[in-house]
């Protein structure tokens, strides 16, 4: 993986090197508060603007 922060402030991994991860069809993102030893996991999804579009007059 690669880190967007540490300690705080941004990391130095290249643009390129961030932006070619995220396109990817799925991403992974651990996060350390360095705050316990709990943990938890969840699954999410990108909400794309086509997506929101499409149900934004949707009425149930």
């Amino acid at each position: 993986g690669i880190a967007l922060f540490s300690g705080g402030s941004p990391s130095d991994t290249p643009l390129a090197e961030r932006e070619a991860a995220f396109r990817k069809s799925m991403v992974e993102v651990h996060l350390d508060l360095g705050s316990g030893e709990g943990a938890e996991e969840f699954i999410s999804c990108g909400l794309t603007k086509a997506y929101v579009e499409l149900n934004a007059d949707y009425t149930t």
